[in-house]
Formats: C-alpha cells, sequence, structure tokens
C-alpha cells in the first residue's frame, strides 16, 4: 500500500487516463431540476481531468460543488480522479469525493433501498456506478481509501467499511 500522498497522486495519474476524445454521453445521470444540466455545460468541454483547477472542481456547478452526484456512471469514472487529486492536496472544502466513493458501503447505506417501493439498494447502484473502472484504477481508489482510513478521522470508518465491503475484491486486494 502506498502511504505517501505522492505515491497515490502518481498512482492516479498512471491509472486514469489524462483526456477523453469526447464528452461522455450522457455526461449527467438525470434531467430533473437545473443542476444536472448546468453541470453538463460546465464539463462539456474539460476532457482532461489533469488541467481542471481544484477551485472549480470544489464549486461546479456555481457554487454547489454538487457535480459528483449527478454525474453518469462513465463520466464520475473520469473525473474522480481529479477530485482524488485535490483532495489529497487538500483543495476541497465542499467537494466530497470519499462520500461518493463510500456511499453504498457503509453502515448507514449499505443494502438499504433508494425507494421504498423499488428493490433497488444503494449498494446495487454504487457497485453499477463504479463498474466501468479498470481494475488499476480500483486498485488507486483502494490506496487513496487506506489513506483517508489512516489519516482522516472524520471519513476514517467510513473508508474502512467500504474497504472491506466492497473496493478491495473490485481491485482484486486482500
Amino acid at each position: 500500500m502506498p502511504n505517501a500522498v505522492a505515491d497515490i497522486i502518481a498512482e492516479i495519474h498512471t491509472a486514469f487516463p489524462a483526456k477523453t476524445d469526447a464528452a461522455f454521453a450522457p455526461l449527467v445521470n438525470s434531467e430533473q431540476g437545473d443542476e444536472p444540466a448546468l453541470i453538463a455545460l460546465a464539463f462539456a468541454d474539460k476532457l482532461d481531468w489533469t488541467e481542471l483547477d481544484p477551485e472549480w472542481l470544489d464549486s461546479v456547478p456555481q457554487g454547489l460543488a454538487t457535480a459528483l452526484s449527478f454525474l453518469s456512471d462513465t463520466a464520475i469514472c473520469f473525473y474522480i480522479a481529479a477530485y482524488m487529486v485535490a483532495d489529497l492536496n487538500g483543495a476541497l472544502r465542499s467537494a466530497e469525493p470519499i462520500y461518493h466513493l463510500t456511499h453504498g458501503f457503509t453502515k448507514f447505506s449499505i443494502d438499504r433501498r433508494i425507494w421504498p417501493r423499488s428493490a433497488e439498494t444503494w449498494t446495487d447502484y454504487s457497485r453499477a456506478r463504479w463498474s466501468h473502472l479498470t481494475q488499476a484504477q480500483a486498485a488507486a481508489i483502494v490506496h487513496y481509501l487506506e489513506w483517508h482510513a489512516v489519516n482522516d478521522g472524520t471519513w476514517s470508518d467510513g473508508a474502512k467499511q467500504a474497504l472491506s465491503a466492497f473496493w478491495y475484491d473490485r481491485a482484486s486486494i486482500g
């Protein structure tokens, strides 16, 4: 397990391609309300995650910092790298990439139904959301979460739970 922030950042840069050839279709996972449209507009020309400013990531769209909640599954699997690097560099104040990587895999959300009349759980949703990652990308996320488990009192328990419930198996580690 890499333990130095620089090692984890280097692993993220190696595992995640910096560029995509075109905007993701769809770019967002909802058409309800104004936020998804604002996020789609904001990310439409962002084809290289390494060029995204952490301050921009921390506020998009319009200071709400909710982009990770609305990006489509393939889009979040691309842009999560920028958020993890910004987080490891201490540049995020509002955006919470760790929440999106742990939700569905902690005691507060594992196997809980999204809607009372639906069989789909947050765990089902999250497993599908992260299914587009390669094994190397999942391993980089494991190391990011392991860093949080050791160094972040706020997210330590959630990171440990998510690692055990999903991420170690997803990355074929442990």
